[in-house]
């Protein structure tokens, strides 16, 4: 299948996985360049960054993480989508582990991650993606969105205190 989505408990396959053809996406051709590469080396097995786009809802931050995607894939590249809610973050290990096992090449989807104050879910994001006792698997790139306008410092900080 060319996406899936984590539940929390098991990968379940996106069965009708349509994104937008990439020449669509318009208005941000720097970031749909740097997705498109950095995605690229990541299906080639090369090394590859984490990715955290933010900006105002409706941008097109979600259409760009599906149709890099969906243009990889059409290049013949042998990776997939990983849809997961913010909520799971806490599973993530158990998600990894299924997704070591497979040749393939991951793109893990977090959307709308919230970076307020009462949310934990990007401290432990980053937690999990700098690696804990147990690394991530190589074949596992996260990309991932939120609405928050990240002032400079904060895009730059380890740990971004909080959007209002």
């Amino acid at each position: 299948y060319p996406a899936y989505h984590w539940d929390g408990k098991r990968l379940a396959p996106v069965h009708h996985f349509r994104p937008l053809p990439i020449d669509l996406i318009v208005g941000v051709d720097r970031q749909k360049t740097d997705m498109l590469e950095n995605s690229r080396r990541h299906a080639s097995g090369a090394a590859a960054h984490d990715v955290l786009l933010w900006g105002a809802r409706g941008m097109g931050k979600s259409a760009l993480v599906k149709s890099v995607v969906g243009e990889l894939q059409k290049e013949g590249l042998f990776v997939a989508l990983v849809e997961a809610s913010s909520s799971h973050l806490a599973s993530l290990p158990q998600l990894f582990e299924e997704l070591s096992v497979s040749g393939r090449r991951f793109i893990l989807f977090v959307d709308d991650i919230a970076f307020d104050t009462h949310d934990n879910g990007p401290r432990l994001l980053r937690s999990l993606l700098e690696g804990g006792a147990e690394a991530r698997p190589k074949s596992s790139l996260t990309a991932s969105t939120t609405c928050c306008d990240l002032s400079a410092s904060e895009r730059h900080s380890a740990v971004i205190p909080g959007c209002s």
